[in-house]
């Protein structure tokens, strides 16, 4: 069966990279106050909620870990998810927010990573 992958590009005249800290912050800060989050902010603009820190015993950011997730948008579609058993992986080689927010949670733990 063959396999049709389709890119779509777009040449502007305005060759200047877009900036979307500020949107990004506002989303999810209003994400927070609109589901009455108590979340905290990392120096990086990762925001987290430990809601179960779990054991002691944390990954860091070289660990193998294996996490059962649900991926959501702020306007709550789900864009990924894991079955119930979870993933492994390696947290240096996934995106930031996670490679740094997963650290945050020992082992058992759950919270929620709001990731810019």
């Amino acid at each position: 069966m063959p396999v049709i992958v389709l890119f779509l590009m777009s040449c502007g005249s305005d060759d200047a990279v877009k900036d979307f800290t500020e949107a990004n912050e506002a989303e999810i800060s209003n994400y927070i106050e609109e589901n009455n989050l108590m979340a905290q902010r990392s120096a990086t603009g990762l925001y987290y909620v430990i809601t179960d820190p779990g054991s002691d015993n944390r990954p860091n950011a070289n660990s193998n870990v294996t996490v059962a997730y649900k991926g959501y948008f702020t306007d709550g579609r789900v864009f990924d998810e894991s079955n119930a058993d979870g993933i492994s992986f390696d947290l240096d080689r996934v995106i930031p927010g996670w490679t740094e927010g997963i650290t945050y949670f020992g082992e058992g733990g759950n919270g929620i990573l709001l990731i810019p």
